[in-house]
């Protein structure tokens, strides 16, 4: 009889432990769970070069890895384009060659968030020029290789009351803020995040077209407004060129001025 009940007791005494080995592994892999998850939430994945490739390549689906990035330390990276957002770089042709393991930045396809490759400017006869725009800008909703309007205001000769005009349409833009050097687009100590303020803009424009808006721009009131546009409607083959309409209105504003009447000005 007593043993039998030692035999019950080691029964009860095995299921007990089988149970507890039970929760344990339970509340074990829950908590490996946890710590996944945290991690997962505490990673972004960020774009890397399987191959090496040149200037004026296509950029294929193949050619792109995501890594893992710890969160905080991804934020230096800057520019380099997130895991999330490979269809939008997917395509597009790359304005220098890039090694296999570098980092994929948006500057790289003409997309950039601060500035442009130095050699961004396209074609013969172009030139970089410096533009101070109206506060508050467009902010990020502007990146390099975006395209805008150039609007001034201009004294109406009534009252001192002033009007807008466009003076250059879809004109091509190479950097934002200033932007970062392109030596340092591969280095991710360094940061390039676009500036969500910024009182500059460098744009592309035919040298002969920077010294007519040169000459605009001494009778404007204030620094220029932008309208952003839709890069992906613009034909590249048109505009870049002061409107006939402001030409026609800085003839007369000259014509008054010659006549003994000063200048406005630029900022009056």
């Amino acid at each position: 009889m007593a043993e039998e009940i030692q035999g019950v007791r080691n029964m009860g005494l095995l299921v007990i432990a089988v149970v507890l080995g039970l929760v344990v592994v339970v509340v074990y892999n829950f908590q490996i769970s946890n710590i996944k998850s945290a991690q997962s939430r505490n990673v972004e994945y960020l774009l890397q070069y399987t191959v090496a490739k040149e200037a004026g390549s296509e950029i294929e689906r193949d050619d792109l890895t995501a890594v893992p990035v710890p969160t905080q330390a991804s934020e230096a990276f800057g520019s380099v384009v997130r895991r999330e957002n490979k269809d939008e770089i997917v395509g597009k042709k790359l304005r220098r060659n890039v090694q296999a393991g570098h980092y994929v930045l948006w500057g790289h396809a003409g997309g950039g968030l601060t500035a442009a490759p130095d050699d961004a400017i396209d074609g013969p006869n172009r030139a970089g020029v410096s533009v101070e725009i109206e506060q508050p800008g467009p902010g990020v909703l502007l990146t390099p290789d975006g395209r805008v309007n150039l609007v001034g205001m201009f004294p109406t000769g009534r009252g001192g009351t002033t009007k807008a005009y466009t003076i250059i349409e879809n004109v091509r833009v190479l950097s934002v803020g200033g932007g970062a050097p392109s030596a340092a687009e591969d280095m991710p100590g360094m940061s390039n995040r676009p500036q969500p303020s910024y009182r500059q803009i460098n744009v592309e424009l035919r040298p002969e077209v920077d010294l007519e808006l040169q000459d605009v721009l001494t009778f404007a009131v204030g620094p220029v407004r932008l309208q952003v546009l839709n890069r992906e409607e613009q034909d590249p083959n048109k505009g870049g060129v002061i409107t006939d309409e402001v030409k026609s209105l800085v003839g007369q504003l000259s014509s008054s001025a010659a006549g003994g009447r000063a200048s406005p000005g630029r900022g009056r």
